[in-house]
């Protein structure tokens, strides 16, 4: 470290996340620093006994350094001043992943976007030290890597992209002969990673050969150590990579272009008092205001609505015009709200919705099935092209896009959250007389004036609404009371399966919607969730990103949700979503499932409503749109009723 990494507080120069500095952080005149994955808890409480003991602490540390040998008492005066900066930057250890490396490298991107002079950040990462099973060790390893690095970019601030840079490294390589045992001894030679924007891709050095190694000798190596390491000195922290090592350095070229040539604003240095500070949808974030539409139909690949008559391949990409269409105007649009619907497919498979002209993202927006029709509602940004791109990995299936309204910079309405409120059930003669709605039938439900949503200010509501027992499939269509019936669907249902879908609804006369059931039998419910009115909160439409996977330990531990158990998420300052956001859209998906069950999805510190989010089927995979208020600490929380079942959480936007 020592002067490499000049320019900063020395406690803020590098960092080992852990309870103790490594050897590779320690130098002649500085070290790094220990931080904890997990919010500090000595030297960070706030309590008028805690802060007693800290003044005492450091009142002894600087008037007595002989008693406290120097550098103890320095010692534990850098810890309080660590504690006391990091604490809100970090979460309770609890809300972190269950797995090491993925905690760790969470907290590596927090602590970047807080920009408070961190050069180098440091994790272990092990145990490679295992001498037998090493086939199945060493998978673990690699899916333990990829999750992290997922999980690092998906808190770290867009803007920090291009000043990034991921390195690994180790003190051995392995042997090529395996034991009994399925294990190798300490060897010399071994595969590294160096990751990021500016890095020049490509493979150093070759391939050792193994030709004429007896069991236990070393294959040879053909990129020393020292010139990875200067290399990455030289390259990326500024030069000196010869002083540091004492010897010329062999560059190995790895980059591409030097820290932040790319151009791009870093946030601005500043105290950071929420938890999660992070990423707030980029420096140029665009906030969208809505206007709701009364629902129209502008794409059906089944008879060439949108001019397509053909299914979506395997691993094709389909382009929808949302610019110009439906209502949309043909520019000015900064996200949609639509209503995607799969029919026909020939095989189980997943759609991703986002905006056109964007990298295809890690996530889902609908599970289509044989033998069925699939719905649920995205709120989607629009690319530069005014279209929408829906990708397709397997099989064939048909499309249906609905549009409900779009968002777009200039006054409109915007959203206000609401704790979620139930304003239909026919089971309990809730916003209807008693008695189960036989199809083809229609409700008109009065809305406005209840749930928490104002009478005379509403212009539209965000509804999650539910089929119950069904007798025989068919469809639901909600639309504005008062206007004629749209040839639309909001919601799928077959017999015996409960199914739910969130339903954005501009609100027709005297404040109510109308919701009309095409055939069977059966029971609805709806609960609102939010309305849109002009004192509400803009849209920010981000970047589709995974903020919850309970199969791969994002943000909540690997293990399956129970009955009555409930998950912590925390949202605010996470994969994009801005530390002041008061509501986030997740496309939330429930697998694994091992019963029949609902998902209630709420803000974090209130009282659990008597509502659901998703109504999931055993065994099968369903995804439903939610919008969400956040709490008071930036979380929701997660419910399941029945059985067991894994949760996956994406987030395509948030309301601030």
């Amino acid at each position: 470290l020592d002067g490499r990494l000049a320019g900063s507080k020395d406690l803020f120069v590098a960092a080992e996340i852990g309870q103790s500095v490594p050897l590779h952080l320690i130098g002649q005149q500085q070290q790094g620093t220990a931080v904890p994955a997990g919010r500090p808890g000595f030297g960070a409480n706030t309590d008028a006994g805690s802060q007693k003991i800290y003044t005492a602490v450091r009142r002894l540390g600087a008037s007595n350094p002989v008693a406290w040998n120097g550098r103890v008492g320095q010692a534990m005066i850098d810890q309080l001043d660590v504690a006391r900066t990091l604490a809100p930057l970090i979460p309770p250890a609890d809300q972190l992943s269950g797995t090491e490396l993925v905690a760790d490298m969470e907290v590596m991107a927090r602590l970047i976007n807080a920009n408070l002079g961190f050069r180098v950040l440091s994790a272990g990462w092990g145990d490679f030290d295992s001498h037998a099973g090493q086939p199945n060790q060493h998978t673990m390893r690699m899916q333990e890597l990829n999750t992290a690095i997922g999980r690092f970019f998906q808190v770290l601030d867009p803007a920090w992209g291009t000043r990034v840079t991921i390195m690994t490294f180790s003190e051995f390589g392995r042997t090529s002969w395996s034991n009994d045992g399925s294990g190798t001894d300490h060897g010399t030679s071994a595969p590294h990673f160096v990751l990021g924007a500016n890095v020049r891709g490509g493979f150093r050095g070759q391939r050792p050969s193994l030709a004429g190694l007896r069991r236990w000798d070393r294959m040879p190596f053909h990129v020393d150590f020292r010139d990875y390491y200067g290399s990455i000195i030289d390259g990326w922290l500024g030069g000196g990579g010869s002083d540091v090592l004492g010897r010329p350095v062999q560059s190995l070229a790895l980059f591409a272009r030097g820290p932040g040539v790319a151009g791009a604003t870093l946030p601005a240095v500043a105290p950071v008092v929420v938890p999660g500070a992070g990423g707030a949808g980029g420096p140029t974030a665009t906030m969208g205001q809505f206007v709701a539409l009364s629902p129209v139909r502008i794409c059906d690949t089944r008879n060439g609505v949108d001019g397509r008559r053909t299914p979506i391949a395997p691993g094709e990409t389909m382009t929808v015009q949302i610019a110009g269409v439906g209502g949309v105007p043909a520019d000015g649009v900064v996200a949609v709200a639509v209503n995607v619907t799969s029919v026909n497919a020939t095989q189980p498979t997943f759609l991703t919705v986002f905006p056109s002209g964007q990298p295809l993202p890690s996530s889902s927006t609908l599970n289509p099935v044989p033998n069925r029709a699939v719905a649920n509602t995205t709120m989607v940004g629009v690319g530069a092209d005014g279209r929408i791109a829906i990708f397709n990995p397997f099989g064939a299936v048909d499309c249906i896009v609905d549009v409900m309204g779009y968002f777009r910079p200039q006054p409109s309405t915007r959203l206000v959250p609401l704790v979620p409120a139930r304003v239909l059930d026919t089971r309990n003669a809730i916003g209807t007389p008693l008695g189960r709605l036989r199809g083809p039938g229609t409700i008109d439900l009065q809305v406005a004036g209840r749930g928490g949503v104002p009478d005379g200010v509403a212009q539209a509501v965000v509804l999650n609404v539910t089929a119950v027992q069904p007798v025989s499939g068919g469809y639901v269509s909600v639309w504005p009371s008062g206007e004629a019936q749209p040839v639309v669907s909001n919601l799928n249902y077959d017999a015996g399966r409960n199914v739910a879908n969130l339903v954005v609804c501009k609100l027709g006369a005297g404040g109510r919607v109308s919701l009309f059931a095409d055939s069977g039998d059966l029971d609805l419910l709806a609960d609102v969730v939010g309305y849109f009115a002009p004192d509400g909160a803009s849209l920010v439409a981000v970047a589709p990103a995974r903020l919850l996977d309970t199969r791969n330990a994002i943000g909540a531990p690997r293990s399956l949700v129970g009955p009555e158990s409930e998950i912590a998420l925390a949202v605010a300052g996470v994969g994009g979503v801005a530390p002041t956001a008061r509501a986030v859209v997740l496309n939330i998906t429930a697998a694994n499932a091992t019963s029949d069950t609902f998902v209630t999805v709420y803000p974090d510190g209130v009282g659990r409503p008597d509502a659901s989010s998703l109504n999931v089927s055993a065994g099968g995979a369903i995804a439903n749109l939610v919008v969400a208020k956040l709490g008071a600490n930036g979380q929701v929380r997660l419910f399941n009723s029945t059985g067991s079942l894994d949760l996956i959480a994406d987030v395509t936007g948030y309301f601030i």
